[in-house]
């Protein structure tokens, strides 16, 4: 008897802790509290006039632990030797020399780490990669390191201020990531202004010719219809923006019983409803381009003038051109007025004809009615839609 009360009384203790399970140990957790904190940096001192980014580790009752850093509060002991500009990202920056207690606090938790700022001064700034590289429209990310009167290196990208001396060519950002202009070569800087006189360093970059970075097919094509060929280019995407033809890509078909494509042309004929990849190979660059290609059904087609304002009557001599629209399977419209095949019945007068240069348009050649038949497909698979053509004298 006892045994069994002290299970049923351990039951919800039992759930309790399953509920606050995971698989993820960093997650929130509103069951286990949080019952301590560990503050971290890569440091225990930094020069005053620079930043440095503050780690905080949360131990939620020893049964697991995440980072809190952008969580918590963080404050300091004295303001006027060290700061937080924004108290829930925990980087600091020295103001004057001296010892300093950081707090991170969060939820009746606090973590507590001795730092000093101190009064080494910068003496020389170094700007890495030197010499760089970047293609045209590329992008190059620099890198400041400082070297201090006591002999400390510290990286100081966040703390100076980056410029180019050719915009022209290239041009900076801050945080140090550079993007080449146009062909030629300049300097990147990087200038720390918070002593006189200010220190600055420079990194040479050349820009050259424009990379590829991709492949692209082009048009995209819509849900094509069994047997509508659809013909692809491929591209080169290059790191300006701009592209430039493959002049003798290698296509392909995942699954050739969807559709095939033109190994040399990019011409794209639908052969059965599905989805398939095409793909384009440039042996230029050794990238490969996909597009994806669906062969849909067709539900209905609806035939009706292409200028709504037109109606379907028209004159002898008159040519009236129609569109057939069609209601894919999957509840999409699309033009098919160049796919579909036109065919006249009920023109008992020779009342209409279709003009041969242009698919969907008739001419009016006598008095009296015609109806006029968009259809795709064959068999128990062909779906038509019809209009009925007026003609008067």
């Amino acid at each position: 008897m006892i045994k069994r009360m002290l299970g049923i009384c351990l039951l919800p203790l039992l759930l309790l802790a399953a509920c606050g399970e995971d698989s993820d140990p960093t997650r929130n957790n509103d069951f286990v509290p949080l019952t301590g904190i560990t503050i971290d940096s890569a440091r225990g001192d930094i020069p005053f006039g620079f930043t440095i980014q503050f780690t905080a580790e949360g131990d939620f009752s020893g049964a697991f632990s995440r980072d809190i850093t952008t969580d918590a509060t963080w404050s300091s002991s004295d303001p006027a030797l060290l700061t937080f500009d924004d108290p829930n990202r925990g980087l600091g920056r020295g103001v004057a020399p001296g010892p300093v207690t950081v707090f991170a606090n969060l939820n009746g938790a606090e973590g507590i780490f001795s730092f000093t700022v101190s009064n080494a001064t910068l003496q020389s700034i170094a700007v890495t990669p030197n010499p760089a590289g970047v293609a045209k429209g590329g992008t190059q990310r620099f890198q400041a390191i400082g070297t201090f009167s006591d002999s400390l290196t510290l990286d100081i990208t966040s703390d100076v201020t980056w410029s180019s001396a050719g915009v022209t060519i290239a041009t900076v950002e801050a945080g140090g990531l550079a993007k080449g202009v146009d062909l030629g070569s300049t300097e990147i800087i990087a200038t720390y202004s918070g002593i006189t006189p200010a220190v600055t360093g420079a990194a040479t970059l050349t820009v050259t010719a424009p990379s590829v970075t991709g492949i692209r097919l082009s048009p995209e094509p819509p849900i094509l219809i069994v047997n509508e060929t659809w013909e692809l280019s491929a591209l080169r995407v290059l790191s300006d923006d701009t592209t430039e033809p493959v002049a003798s890509a290698v296509w392909s078909s995942s699954h050739t019983n969807i559709a095939t494509v033109d190994a040399a042309t990019g011409v794209v004929t639908a052969r059965a409803v599905g989805t398939t990849t095409i793909s384009a190979a440039d042996a230029v660059s050794g990238l490969t381009g996909t597009a994806t290609v669906t062969v849909g059904a067709v539900n209905s087609i609806e035939v009706t003038p292409a200028v709504t304002t037109d109606d379907q009557i028209i004159s002898i001599g008159e040519s009236l051109q129609l569109r057939a629209t069609a209601t894919m399977s999957n509840n999409t419209t699309r033009d098919i007025t160049s796919v579909a095949t036109w065919t006249l019945s009920n023109n008992q007068t020779q009342a209409v004809s279709l003009d041969s240069a242009v698919r969907g348009r008739v001419i009016g050649n006598a008095a009296g009615v015609a109806d006029v038949t968009a259809n795709v497909g064959t068999g128990d698979q062909r779906v038509s839609g019809t209009i009925r053509i007026t003609v008067t004298q």
